[in-house]
């Protein structure tokens, strides 16, 4: 017998008089989608055949005469199930199969929902945490689902988690600026979170799009950091590159104006320890892998590369403000000493010779607080200073947290 083509498989898989054997036959026999496709789509496909087609042709078999005459006629349990949840997307949320994890089997169903005319915003985000990448990049390729799913996650942004945002642009529904815009709509600073696997893939498929389109893609890092809890960040942060420095810069500078704007109200504790772990990102690509003589040298070239990055005045020396804090050892100040003043007023306004020290004409620390005390004085006036006088056997403030001490 002479073997049969594709092209003349697939007129026959079309062919409405195709008996239910015979297209069963096919779709197990041929392994070309434009076949099994027609046959999922085929009025005389039987039950078994349109369960296995809509694994992965679900829209077809949903979309086929067939499947409503065998919601009427058939008892097949899956068979009815699936055209429930179709009609109706809120049985899936309500106990079908969403805190269940047997995802293969129940896969189809949540399809099902995900194709529903009548999906509506708390089943879409619950469908899409359930669902695998792999199968909302397939659901996505289908017009009809990707644009009432755009429209859903563009109308109702705020009714999402960071979990479903994210898969929905892993599932290719979005770009970076559009992911940008749904979460400039509904985070805080610190507030969201989702699966390690989710977020780490997300981050990474981002800096990755950076390298080649950094103004498109860098607000979007920039606001993901700023929105995710620091146990997230904590996942990425080695991902990071010297490269990714002025969105880690964005990201810090964009959470002091937050800060600035809340008229006194102050920050939360998420808010204060989401920025601490961002900068730690650019004290561990800029500081903390240096050995003693690597940080001897570079003291001028820490303080100039803040200065490009906008951050010359945030507290580096702050563990509060920052974890992998900047702290100069007496050493170190020796070598501060032959730097400019700038630079020696830059480590000292952020608190980088430490909390407290002991005041002592032969110690360096205090050699550069005078110097640079009376610098501030010469610039600004006495409004200007980091503090006004010292007497003996007193302890003097240079700030609520920061004193010197005899």
């Amino acid at each position: 017998m002479a073997k049969i083509s594709n092209k003349e498989l697939l007129e026959i898989a079309q062919n409405e008089s195709t008996t239910p054997e015979q297209l069963s036959k096919i779709w197990i026999t041929s392994k070309s989608v434009k076949i099994r496709k027609a046959v999922a789509s085929n009025p005389n496909a039987d039950a078994l055949t349109l369960r296995a087609a809509a694994r992965l042709y679900l829209e077809e078999v949903l979309e086929n005469p067939a499947f409503e005459m065998l919601r009427l006629f058939d008892d097949n349990e899956w068979v009815q199930k699936i055209g429930e949840i179709y009609e109706n997307p809120e049985m899936w949320v309500s106990g079908v199969g969403y805190y269940s994890r047997a995802t293969g089997q129940l896969e189809p169903f949540a399809r099902a929902a995900l194709l529903s005319p009548q999906l509506g915003s708390h089943a879409m985000v619950t469908i899409m945490e359930f669902l695998p990448v792999s199968s909302l990049t397939r659901a996505f390729k289908y017009p009809k689902t990707r644009e009432n799913s755009r429209k859903m996650v563009f109308d109702y942004a705020g009714d999402f988690t960071m979990e479903a945002l994210f898969k929905a642009y892993n599932g290719g529904l979005y770009n970076e600026e559009e992911l940008f815009q749904c979460l400039r709509s509904m985070a805080n600073i610190g507030s969201l979170s989702c699966r390690k696997s989710t977020y780490t893939r997300t981050m990474k498929s981002l800096l990755k799009e950076y390298e080649d389109k950094p103004e498109e893609v860098g607000p979007t890092i920039s606001i993901v950091l700023l929105a995710s809890r620091a146990s997230c960040i904590d996942w990425v942060k080695y991902s990071f590159n010297e490269s990714h420095l002025p969105v880690v810069a964005s990201t810090i500078l964009a959470a002091k104006k937050v800060f600035k704007k809340s008229h006194g109200i102050p920050p939360s504790s998420t808010s204060k320890i989401n920025i601490k772990v961002v900068s730690s990102i650019v004290t561990g690509l800029l500081w903390e892998p240096l050995n003693f003589e690597e940080r001897k040298k570079n003291l001028s070239g820490f303080y100039k590369k803040m200065c490009q990055l906008g951050l010359e005045n945030h507290e580096w020396g702050d563990s509060r403000k920052t974890w992998g804090a900047v702290i100069l050892t007496n050493e170190l100040c020796e070598s501060l000493q032959n730097e400019s003043i700038q630079v020696k007023s830059f480590y000292v306004r952020n608190k980088c010779l430490g909390n407290w020290f002991h005041v002592q004409k032969s110690s360096a620390k205090f050699a550069i607080v005078e110097e640079v005390n009376q610098w501030l004085y010469e610039r600004g006036g006495i409004d200007n200073v980091l503090y006004k006088q010292i007497d003996l056997k007193k302890i003097v403030f240079i700030s609520p947290d920061v004193v010197i001490g005899f």
